[in-house]
């Protein structure tokens, strides 16, 4: 394992002043896409009716989605890894229900006293639970709303929260366009790392997607506003390749901020790029980001329809 850079890591956020830690919106990867289709498209997910990708970030887009379960496993930097589920299915006349659960590992890490000597290990993890209820108002628009249960240890410190997102999804099945938005993350910590209170990572969300006229083609744009008032937006598209191949690629804003010493990494940093087949009611996701020097996120989802 390598264990100094994440050692570093941890002891940075351990040592931050409770004004840093507010500032640097620890759970910052609340933001992160669902599935590995989510990643390949930069995360433009606002709008994006195509798969449960944007659940948690638009939970509007739920009836507009094909009843299914799906599992994803994310493979970071440094031995991090996350694993999720989730499943939606349609209650009928009265709405459609999904649930997902999604787990964060950090890793583990050996204790040592100021003398370095070793007496103990600890791990890291995050873990939420998702619970996204939405109706749809007409056949073009729908209103849709989530509850999250948020969890987190780092050795004997911990954090506890519970936060509610709000969207509304607009589609225009002749134009094949979807106009998403959503107030993400409004919540309260019931318990903190810092002293003092924390700023939960609350944003607003606004997207547009289309599957264009004359290319098999679908495109998405998102932009949301991040920690220290920073506007982020996300462009994203799939390419169809008959009925059963996509080829997808995605890019950021954020791009612009990750620096690199070695050109044709900076050059791809902040974009992403994936693929995905179908085989009779099964699908297949795997995706890949890049983040310049600090290297790249893996993700790969399989779904089933029913």
């Amino acid at each position: 394992m390598k264990l100094y850079p994440k050692a570093l890591l941890i002891a940075i956020l351990l040592n931050a002043t409770p004004g840093q830690l507010a500032a640097q919106g620890l759970m910052q990867f609340m933001h992160h896409p669902l599935t590995a289709r989510g990643w390949a498209i930069g995360g433009a997910t606002t709008a994006w009716i195509e798969d449960g990708a944007g659940l948690l970030a638009n939970p509007a887009i739920l009836p507009r989605l094909e009843s299914s379960w799906q599992v994803n496993y994310s493979s970071f930097m440094l031995d991090i890894y996350s694993t999720s589920i989730y499943s939606n299915f349609q209650l009928g006349n009265k709405g459609d229900l999904a649930a997902a659960v999604q787990y964060l590992d950090y890793g583990s890490f050996t204790e040592r006293d100021a003398d370095g000597k070793a007496f103990g290990n600890f791990s890291v993890h995050d873990l939420q639970g998702h619970l996204v209820y939405a109706y749809p108002l007409t056949p073009k628009t729908s209103l849709g709303a989530s509850l999250s249960f948020f969890q987190s240890e780092l050795q004997a410190y911990g954090a506890e929260g519970l936060f509610m997102s709000f969207g509304a999804l607009y589609y225009h099945p002749g134009s094949t366009l979807a106009v998403g938005i959503s107030a993400q993350n409004l919540g309260l910590y019931f318990d903190s790392y810092a002293s003092a209170d924390e700023m939960p990572p609350t944003t607003l969300r606004i997207g547009i997607a289309k599957h264009l006229e004359y290319l098999p083609l679908t495109i998405s744009l998102d932009t949301y506003q991040a920690y220290h008032r920073k506007y982020v937006v996300r462009l994203g598209g799939e390419f169809h390749i008959g009925d059963h191949l996509f080829l997808r690629f995605g890019s950021s804003s954020k791009r612009f901020h990750i620096r690199g010493q070695r050109t044709f990494r900076n050059f791809l940093a902040g974009s992403s790029t994936g693929i995905g087949f179908t085989v009779r009611r099964f699908q297949a996701d795997l995706a890949l980001i890049g983040l310049g020097d600090a290297g790249t996120i893996s993700s790969f989802s399989l779904s089933q329809h029913f």
